[in-house]
């Protein structure tokens, strides 16, 4: 039993962590002051964390942490519905729903582009692989290929265009709210 309890804490803290910049996106989203994100975020966190055993790990994990986020966010403007600049629940509830809507169909063209990019030719996911790697500007590859650096950027874009059409085959239909 207790093996299963700290393998059922792992696997929320791997979700937990998997899903903190999307979390703190979606209370950014919600809360139009920087400090209160930071200061909504952290609450939220651990709010999260003092009731992992509440998560039902066969449900996604994001929704749930959206909805704990959701009822700090309307506690926090509540409290602080005089400073006149948050939002109403309703508001906060429609923003809420539509912010949500758009993370899921990112994270599934995520996962789209994460199986278009292995699908590509060695050459090209090489190429893909090297520019977005950060390790070198595109002007330094290009030099270290022997190439002008707007034939290494006319790659690149066609290369782009192929993985988005890769992603648009495998997720039909997915669009932003």
């Amino acid at each position: 039993m207790a093996r299963n309890g700290h393998e059922s804490r792992r696997l929320f803290d791997e979700q937990f962590v998997r899903c903190q910049d999307h979390l703190y996106t979606y209370i950014a989203s919600l809360v139009p002051n920087a400090q209160d994100v930071g200061e909504l975020f952290q609450q939220t966190s651990l709010q999260l964390l003092q009731n992992w055993e509440k998560y039902d790990a066969q449900r996604p994990f994001m929704p749930w942490a959206c909805a704990v986020a959701l009822n700090e966010v309307r506690t926090f403007a509540r409290q602080q519905r005089h400073r006149d600049r948050l939002l109403s629940d309703a508001l906060l509830a429609t923003i809420s729903e539509t912010q949500f809507k758009a993370a899921e169909v990112i994270d599934a063209r995520l996962d789209a582009l994460g199986g278009c990019v292995e699908g590509l030719p060695p050459a090209k996911r090489a190429l893909v692989e090297k520019c977005y790697s950060g390790e070198c500007s595109i002007k330094d590859m290009a030099a270290s290929m022997s190439l002008p650096p707007q034939t290494l950027y006319k790659r690149l874009e066609r290369v782009r265009r192929e993985l988005y059409q890769c992603i648009e085959l495998k997720q039909p239909g997915e669009q932003m709210p």
